[in-house]
């Protein structure tokens, strides 16, 4: 049976309040009920929270940690792509083209969010 892994992905270390805790712990709560009912093996740290950038979470995030693991920043880019370096080289890769196109590059970064998560989905999910 193949592994499975389920992300939450936050944009960035201090936005979720304190109610979005609560969702998020929900769904991880009933996803545990849905694989245990399906008897899919799910463990605690097959359910992650991932932050796309920053290196230090909020107090909110902090809450989440005490059950489930949350990934910021490098941590969390490290983690899904297996890459050390692959944050510093979105950033200055990011940096680049807003310096030299003086444009928003915020559907660049989008894109290749979105071309990583088809990436990942096609070798089986996180």
């Amino acid at each position: 049976m193949e592994e499975k892994k389920y992300c939450q992905c936050k944009a960035g270390p201090q936005t979720i309040n304190k109610d979005d805790v609560a969702t998020i712990l929900g769904h991880f709560k009933r996803l545990i009920g849905k694989a245990r009912l399906d008897r899919i093996p799910l463990q605690m740290d097959d359910m992650i929270v991932g932050v796309l950038y920053g290196d230090r979470i909020s107090a909110n995030y902090k809450t989440i940690a005490a059950t489930y693991p949350v990934y910021c920043g490098a941590e969390f880019w490290e983690h899904i792509t297996g890459d050390k370096t692959f944050y510093y080289q979105l950033s200055r890769a990011f940096g680049e083209v807003v310096e030299e196109d003086g444009i928003d590059g915020s559907s660049l970064i989008l894109q290749k969010v979105e071309d990583i998560a088809n990436e990942i989905m096609e070798k089986g999910g996180l």
